[in-house]
C-alpha cells in the first residue's frame, strides 16, 4: 500500500496519467518518448505500489480500470496541486517557475533569419526555472486555437504563446 509519496511514485503516476490521455501504450510512447517496455516498467510497479490493477491489458490496446479511473482523477488533482505550490513557492521568492508550452509557425524554425534561439536563452536566463517547449505549427491553426501573438521586432519574428494543448489541434496534429 501507498504510503509517502517519493519522486519516483510521482514519475510513475505522470506516466499513467499520459497512458490514460494519449488512450494507451503506444500512444504514450510517442508522447513521453520512452519504450513500450518502459512504460510497461513504470505501470508495473505503480500498480504494485498501490496494490490493485490501473490498466487492462491485451492485444487490443490498454484501458484503464474503474479504480484506475479513480486514481487518474487523483492524480490530476495532485499534479495541479504541486503546480500551485510551485507557481506559490516562486512568487514568495520572486522569480518564475513552471512550464511555458509556445506554439510557433513552422516556416520560422528553419528561418536563418529568426533568432529564436537568442529570445530562448534570454527567457532562460530570466526564468531559469521555466521548462519551454516549443511546438512548431502552421499559422492557421495557431490563429484556429487563439493563440496570443508576441512580437520581436527588434528580430521581426511572431512567437505564439500557446494556450492549446501542446499536441495540437486533429488538423496539424
Amino acid at each position: 500500500m501507498l504510503g509517502n509519496l517519493s519522486e519516483s511514485d510521482i514519475c510513475e503516476l505522470r506516466v499513467f496519467a499520459k497512458v490514460v490521455e494519449a488512450g494507451g501504450f503506444s500512444a504514450a510512447q510517442v508522447e513521453l518518448n520512452i519504450s513500450q517496455s518502459t512504460i510497461s516498467t513504470h505501470m508495473t510497479a505503480l500498480e504494485n505500489r498501490l496494490g490493485m490493477s490501473l490498466c487492462k491489458r491485451g492485444r487490443v490496446g490498454s484501458c484503464v480500470t474503474e479504480k484506475g479511473a479513480l486514481i487518474y482523477q487523483a492524480a490530476k488533482r495532485l499534479f495541479a496541486a504541486l503546480d500551485e505550490f510551485r507557481s506559490e513557492a516562486g512568487a514568495a521568492r520572486n522569480c518564475y517557475i513552471g512550464n511555458l508550452a509556445a506554439g510557433i509557425v513552422d516556416n520560422l524554425i528553419s528561418n536563418p533569419a529568426c533568432h529564436l534561439h537568442s529570445v530562448i536563452a534570454k527567457m532562460t536566463e530570466l526564468a531559469p526555472e521555466v521548462q519551454i517547449s516549443i511546438h512548431p505549427r502552421t499559422g492557421s491553426c495557431l490563429s484556429a486555437h487563439g493563440q496570443r501573438i508576441v512580437y520581436f521586432p527588434a528580430h521581426d519574428e511572431q512567437f505564439f504563446a500557446d494556450k492549446a494543448s501542446p499536441g495540437g489541434c486533429s488538423t496539424c496534429g
